[in-house]
């Protein structure tokens, strides 16, 4: 039979594989993507650190959800939480996501800043070379001259007419630097200058994930210590009613039992065996009159 505090009308077990499926899916395939692309994100850091974080939070979110079903099969589940977890689950796992998330990110940037790929242009003639060595952009600049076949000068004008030949022949082929005689071509190594709007846009960035996370970890902190000691307020608070509840109870208790009684001091209270009037002694005397004064003794 269905559960009928169930609105999907579908059996526990149904909720449980879901949650299992959905878990496996994403813990299992981000795992997969990271083990076979490993080393196409090794050779391209800029595109595979921001796809391994977020590969890395839908894992997340897939250990959450396995984690959630446990507990939910283990009856420890908050059905008020946030993913039934326990109080302050979430929290916590947010503080630690941007934690893991800030250290990626200053890695990343700080290597693509600090330790850049230099760019290496091969077979350049002797004005090409001067012309990148004197430009102060290319920062620093290392130059290493490679030997021409040997040539005459006359060998070297026929080169220099065949290469205007074939030039004219294909427009977009390079010029040939031993052409005209060159006794070298050069490779030149140039060093990737990093621009400071570059430096700039990082310092940002990591200030403002830097802000975020303290601000998000404070908050987590400040958050379950208030807590803590909200409750600890409320159990004493609660401990100081139940003493005084129990401080009146006794008093009252030792107040009735040391009250004086009313029958045998015949202070308070109505008389419980009245004597009836015919058990009571004859009346003597009377009510003295006014009279003559008595006369004094002798």
């Amino acid at each position: 039979m269905f559960d009928l505090h169930d609105p999907g009308g579908k059996r526990p077990s149904e909720h449980f594989s879901g949650a299992v499926g959905a878990g496996l899916v994403l813990v299992f395939l981000p795992s997969m993507t990271l083990v076979w692309k490993l080393e196409v994100f090794r050779h391209n850091p800029t595109f595979g650190y921001p796809i391994l974080a977020i590969f890395g939070i839908m894992i997340l979110l897939g250990a959450l959800a396995l984690v959630s079903t446990l507990f939910n099969r283990l009856g420890l589940s908050a059905a008020g939480e946030a993913l039934a977890l326990p109080p302050g689950s979430i929290r916590a796992t947010i503080a630690l996501s941007l934690i893991v998330l800030f250290a990626l990110l200053a890695v990343m940037l700080y290597q693509s800043l600090s330790s850049p790929e230099p760019i290496v242009l091969r077979g350049l003639n002797e004005a090409a070379k001067q012309q990148l060595v004197s430009d102060p952009a290319n920062g620093s600049v290392q130059v290493t001259p490679v030997a021409c076949p040997t040539a005459t000068a006359a060998s070297g004008a026929a080169s220099a007419a065949a290469a205007v030949a074939s030039a004219a022949s294909t427009p977009r082929s390079l010029p040939d630097p031993c052409a005209g005689g060159a006794l070298f071509k050069y490779d030149v190594q140039i060093g990737h200058v990093v621009s400071n709007a570059a430096v700039d846009f990082a310092k940002q960035l990591l200030t403002l994930i830097g802000t975020l996370m303290t601000s998000v970890v404070s908050f987590y902190f400040a958050a379950k210590s208030t807590e803590t000691v909200a409750t600890k307020a409320i159990e004493t608070m609660k401990a100081q009613v139940a003493d005084a509840k129990a401080a009146d109870g006794a008093d009252a208790a030792a107040a009735s039992t040391t009250a004086p009684d009313g029958d045998a001091e015949h202070e308070h209270g109505g008389v419980n065996s009245p004597t009836d009037d015919m058990d009571l002694p004859a009346a003597q005397g009377g009510v003295a009159k006014d009279g003559p004064a008595a006369p004094a003794a002798g």
